[in-house]
Protein backbone atom coordinates (compact mmCIF):
# COMPACT_ATOMS: atom_id res chain seq x y z
CA UNK A 1 0.00 0.00 0.00
CA UNK A 2 1.33 3.18 -0.57
CA UNK A 3 2.07 6.25 1.63
CA UNK A 4 -0.66 8.29 0.02
CA UNK A 5 -3.18 5.83 0.17
CA UNK A 6 -2.49 5.95 3.94
CA UNK A 7 -2.72 9.34 4.28
CA UNK A 8 -6.29 8.95 2.92
CA UNK A 9 -7.44 6.68 5.23
CA UNK A 10 -6.35 8.49 8.48
CA UNK A 11 -7.56 11.95 6.99
CA UNK A 12 -10.70 11.92 5.69
CA UNK A 13 -14.02 13.63 5.88
CA UNK A 14 -14.82 12.18 9.39
CA UNK A 15 -11.69 12.71 11.11
CA UNK A 16 -10.90 15.86 9.48
CA UNK A 17 -12.51 18.36 11.59
CA UNK A 18 -11.52 16.88 14.69
CA UNK A 19 -7.97 16.98 13.70
CA UNK A 20 -8.83 20.90 13.09
CA UNK A 21 -10.26 21.33 16.53
CA UNK A 22 -7.07 19.58 18.45
CA UNK A 23 -5.46 22.65 18.41
CA UNK A 24 -7.93 25.18 19.24
CA UNK A 25 -9.61 22.84 21.93
CA UNK A 26 -5.76 21.53 23.28
CA UNK A 27 -5.62 25.77 23.87
CA UNK A 28 -8.58 26.40 25.95
CA UNK A 29 -7.81 23.39 27.87
CA UNK A 30 -4.21 24.61 28.74
CA UNK A 31 -5.17 28.09 29.70
CA UNK A 32 -8.69 28.30 30.36
CA UNK A 33 -10.03 24.80 32.17
CA UNK A 34 -6.85 23.49 33.82
CA UNK A 35 -6.52 27.49 35.40
CA UNK A 36 -10.45 27.22 36.17
CA UNK A 37 -10.06 23.64 37.67
CA UNK A 38 -6.81 24.43 39.59
CA UNK A 39 -8.42 27.63 41.58
CA UNK A 40 -11.50 25.22 42.83
CA UNK A 41 -9.07 23.30 43.82
CA UNK A 42 -6.72 25.96 45.61
CA UNK A 43 -10.48 27.67 47.24
CA UNK A 44 -11.23 25.02 49.80
CA UNK A 45 -7.67 24.35 50.91
CA UNK A 46 -5.64 26.09 52.89
CA UNK A 47 -2.88 26.87 50.86
CA UNK A 48 0.52 28.79 52.07
CA UNK A 49 2.54 29.19 48.92
CA UNK A 50 6.07 29.14 50.71
CA UNK A 51 4.78 26.33 52.45
CA UNK A 52 3.80 23.28 50.21
CA UNK A 53 3.74 20.43 52.76
CA UNK A 54 1.29 22.69 54.86
CA UNK A 55 -1.47 22.45 52.14
CA UNK A 56 -4.92 20.71 53.84
CA UNK A 57 -8.20 20.76 52.80
CA UNK A 58 -10.89 23.20 54.77
CA UNK A 59 -13.90 23.39 52.71
CA UNK A 60 -16.11 26.41 52.55
CA UNK A 61 -13.67 28.45 55.50
CA UNK A 62 -11.96 30.64 53.01
CA UNK A 63 -15.12 31.94 51.55
CA UNK A 64 -16.71 32.41 54.88
CA UNK A 65 -13.70 34.11 55.95
CA UNK A 66 -13.84 36.43 52.96
CA UNK A 67 -17.80 37.36 53.56
CA UNK A 68 -17.94 37.89 56.80
CA UNK A 69 -14.43 39.25 57.92
CA UNK A 70 -12.66 40.89 54.74
CA UNK A 71 -13.09 44.31 54.88
CA UNK A 72 -10.91 44.71 51.67
CA UNK A 73 -13.28 42.30 50.03
CA UNK A 74 -16.56 44.56 50.76
CA UNK A 75 -14.61 47.43 49.27
CA UNK A 76 -13.48 45.77 46.17
CA UNK A 77 -17.23 44.34 46.10
CA UNK A 78 -18.79 47.76 46.16
CA UNK A 79 -16.53 49.26 43.77
CA UNK A 80 -16.68 46.34 41.03
CA UNK A 81 -20.83 47.26 41.59
CA UNK A 82 -20.35 50.53 40.93
CA UNK A 83 -17.91 50.17 37.91
CA UNK A 84 -20.82 47.71 36.41
CA UNK A 85 -23.58 50.05 36.77
CA UNK A 86 -21.59 52.93 35.56
CA UNK A 87 -20.41 50.78 32.41
CA UNK A 88 -23.97 48.93 32.07
CA UNK A 89 -26.84 51.62 32.90
CA UNK A 90 -25.27 55.00 32.85
CA UNK A 91 -23.18 54.32 29.60
CA UNK A 92 -25.81 52.62 27.45
CA UNK A 93 -28.34 55.71 28.73
CA UNK A 94 -25.55 58.80 28.08
CA UNK A 95 -24.16 57.01 24.95
CA UNK A 96 -27.43 57.18 23.50
CA UNK A 97 -28.43 60.84 24.47
CA UNK A 98 -25.25 61.46 22.79
CA UNK A 99 -26.01 59.77 19.77
CA UNK A 100 -29.52 61.67 19.56
CA UNK A 101 -27.51 65.14 19.81
CA UNK A 102 -24.83 64.36 17.72
CA UNK A 103 -27.27 63.28 15.05
CA UNK A 104 -29.05 66.47 15.05
CA UNK A 105 -28.39 69.11 12.20
CA UNK A 106 -26.03 71.95 13.65
CA UNK A 107 -22.90 74.32 13.26
CA UNK A 108 -19.84 72.49 13.50
CA UNK A 109 -21.38 69.18 13.92
CA UNK A 110 -18.35 66.69 12.03
CA UNK A 111 -15.79 68.53 14.72
CA UNK A 112 -18.22 68.31 17.86
CA UNK A 113 -18.22 63.90 16.91
CA UNK A 114 -14.92 63.67 15.98
CA UNK A 115 -13.60 65.31 19.66
CA UNK A 116 -16.64 63.29 21.79
CA UNK A 117 -15.36 59.72 19.69
CA UNK A 118 -11.54 60.73 20.34
CA UNK A 119 -11.53 59.49 23.50
CA UNK A 120 -12.78 56.19 22.59
CA UNK A 121 -9.27 56.19 19.69
CA UNK A 122 -7.32 57.13 22.68
CA UNK A 123 -5.42 54.36 25.03
CA UNK A 124 -7.89 53.91 28.62
CA UNK A 125 -4.26 54.25 29.92
CA UNK A 126 -3.78 58.00 29.01
CA UNK A 127 -7.61 59.03 29.37
CA UNK A 128 -6.96 57.78 32.98
CA UNK A 129 -4.40 59.99 33.31
CA UNK A 130 -5.88 62.73 31.67
CA UNK A 131 -8.93 62.56 34.34
CA UNK A 132 -6.70 62.34 37.07
CA UNK A 133 -4.68 65.29 35.99
CA UNK A 134 -7.70 67.21 35.78
CA UNK A 135 -8.56 66.43 39.17
CA UNK A 136 -5.86 66.87 40.78
CA UNK A 137 -4.83 69.43 43.03
CA UNK A 138 -0.90 69.15 43.15
CA UNK A 139 -0.41 70.04 39.33
CA UNK A 140 -1.52 73.42 40.42
CA UNK A 141 -4.34 75.20 38.45
CA UNK A 142 -6.50 71.98 37.63
CA UNK A 143 -9.03 72.36 35.18
CA UNK A 144 -12.01 71.00 37.51
CA UNK A 145 -11.06 73.25 40.49
CA UNK A 146 -10.56 76.09 38.49
CA UNK A 147 -14.36 75.49 36.61
CA UNK A 148 -15.68 74.32 40.22
CA UNK A 149 -14.10 78.24 41.92
CA UNK A 150 -15.46 79.87 39.08
CA UNK A 151 -19.06 78.49 38.73
CA UNK A 152 -21.84 78.79 41.46
CA UNK A 153 -19.86 75.86 43.54
CA UNK A 154 -17.45 78.41 44.34
CA UNK A 155 -16.49 76.37 48.13
CA UNK A 156 -16.41 73.40 45.99
CA UNK A 157 -12.92 71.49 45.60
CA UNK A 158 -12.20 68.02 43.48
CA UNK A 159 -10.66 66.62 46.75
CA UNK A 160 -13.90 66.75 48.45
CA UNK A 161 -15.44 65.19 45.29
CA UNK A 162 -13.48 61.28 45.68
CA UNK A 163 -15.07 59.22 43.66
CA UNK A 164 -15.84 61.52 40.44
CA UNK A 165 -12.50 60.72 38.72
CA UNK A 166 -13.16 57.28 38.51
CA UNK A 167 -16.66 57.96 37.02
CA UNK A 168 -15.65 60.24 34.59
CA UNK A 169 -12.62 58.10 33.81
CA UNK A 170 -15.22 54.80 32.97
CA UNK A 171 -17.75 57.15 31.69
CA UNK A 172 -16.49 59.10 28.93
CA UNK A 173 -14.46 56.69 26.61
CA UNK A 174 -17.49 54.37 25.93
CA UNK A 175 -20.32 56.47 26.26
CA UNK A 176 -18.43 58.50 22.78
CA UNK A 177 -18.38 55.34 20.89
CA UNK A 178 -21.53 54.37 22.00
CA UNK A 179 -22.95 57.28 21.35
CA UNK A 180 -21.42 56.86 17.81
CA UNK A 181 -22.59 53.60 17.17
CA UNK A 182 -26.29 53.72 18.12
Amino acid sequence: MSQNRVKQKIINKKTMPYLMLTPACLFIFCFMLYPIGNTLIMSVQHNVMIDPSGIRFIGLENFTNLIFHDKVFHAALKNSFKWVVGNVFLQSTLGMALALILNQNMRFRGLIRAVTFSPWAVSGIIVSLMWSFMYSESVGSALINTFLTASVLREQRSSTLPSYPCWAAMLWPDISLRGKVS
